[in-house]
């Protein structure tokens, strides 16, 4: 997205004073003829790309793709984490492996949580 500014100069008549004020006026201009970068979908992660992927945080402190994969088996949901959030993650996690091999998202997670409420409501009533 390329952005340009221009200046226009305005008069304005209130009452008998004529006042001239300076506007900045901001104009975006799409280029659609640019292609868009293909976003890659990784299913989850088989344990050669798992070993690869800790094998380069170990060496560089960073993972070759931004997005972590959910780990639950009927989720499709990528993560993004890089910088200071993935590694409070892996301090969280006890290790990259256990990150990359026990993660989950957000929703996976909440629904987890309401099966389990469930279970204690049910078993309470009973």
């Amino acid at each position: 997205m390329k952005t340009s500014l221009k200046l226009y100069n305005i008069n304005i008549i209130i009452g008998n004073k004529n006042i001239k004020n300076n506007f900045n006026i901001t104009f975006i201009i799409i280029n659609k003829n640019k292609p868009q970068k293909a976003k890659t979908i990784m299913s989850k992660l088989n344990t050669e790309v798992q070993n690869a992927w800790v094998q380069m945080y170990t060496s560089k402190f960073k993972l070759p793709e931004t997005k972590i994969p959910c780990t639950t088996s009927d989720c499709q949901v990528q993560t993004t984490m890089f910088g200071t959030n993935l590694h409070t993650r892996v301090i969280k996690f006890g290790g990259i492996e256990n990150l990359l091999s026990t993660f989950e998202c957000k929703t996976c997670r909440a629904k987890s949580k309401a099966q389990e409420l469930i279970a204690k409501l049910t078993a309470a009533k009973v």
